[in-house]
């Protein structure tokens, strides 16, 4: 699959009035590359959720690609799924990562498609992994997945103390196959920002007990501020 070099048209579709955007892909394969070179040793990802943000994301996902980004973050598992589809038009594409953010909504449900489109579930608490465990159970599966944890975002992820609980059972551990721990900064944008030495320190505590997963906490603000060292996968999104 080749995907145009410079521009291509979303909402275009003649049969609605409104506005026309042309995304410029060589331009945004430049900003990802650009971000790259920023992260050092760190794995440059991509996150393409809610449509690559209304740019369109199976182009824009099919260009980064290209460009060399092997790790890629959705929000939902129909998403994932899209994409995958897209990916498989390359020879390699199925060694590409994709993770769901929102993990298994229903885990009966959504089993299928993390399992057939090789898609990486984002656990994101206790209720959502136990449903989680059982489809897996039901179906004699073993299969990847990653682990949020709240560091002080108060938005999505288990408690430090639910993910020590966690990180103790080992036969827990071993049945979800963690390939990467992640958590968000609430304050990167805000280089100074207490919040930012408090949520590193933590993360670095929790992510001692699992020391062979990667690590995941550099957002787009991260790679301006220095914050993208703390990071073996970095999660740039609205900046591409």
């Amino acid at each position: 699959m080749t995907v145009p070099t410079t521009s291509f048209q979303t909402g275009s579709d003649p049969r609605f009035a409104g506005t026309r955007l042309t995304v410029d892909l060589a331009a945004l394969t430049a900003n990802w590359r650009q971000l790259d070179q920023l992260n050092g040793d760190a794995e440059t990802g991509a996150v393409v959720k809610a449509n690559a943000y209304g740019l369109g994301a199976e182009t824009i996902s099919a260009a980064l690609f290209e460009a060399g980004c092997h790790s890629f973050f959705v929000a939902l598992p129909e998403e994932g799924m899209r994409l995958r589809q897209v990916l498989r038009t390359y020879d390699d594409g199925d060694t590409a990562d994709i993770y769901v953010l929102s993990g298994p909504l229903s885990g009966d449900d959504c089993a299928p498609v993390f399992l057939e489109s090789n898609l990486i579930p984002v656990i994101n608490s206790p209720e959502q992994m136990a449903d989680w465990q059982n489809s897996l159970k039901a179906r004699s599966a073993l299969h990847p997945s990653a682990l949020h944890v709240d560091t002080g975002m108060n938005r999505l992820g288990f408690s430090a103390d639910e993910f020590r609980t966690l990180a103790a059972d080992k036969d827990a551990i071993n049945a979800l196959n963690p390939v990467l721990l992640m958590s968000h900064l609430a304050c990167a944008d805000e280089a100074d920002h207490p919040l930012n030495t408090a949520q590193t320190s933590q993360f670095h505590e929790l992510a001692s007990v699992l020391p062979g997963v990667k690590r995941s906490f550099a957002n787009s603000a991260c790679h301006f501020v220095g914050l993208q060292d703390h990071a073996q996968v970095t999660r740039p999104g609205i900046v591409l």
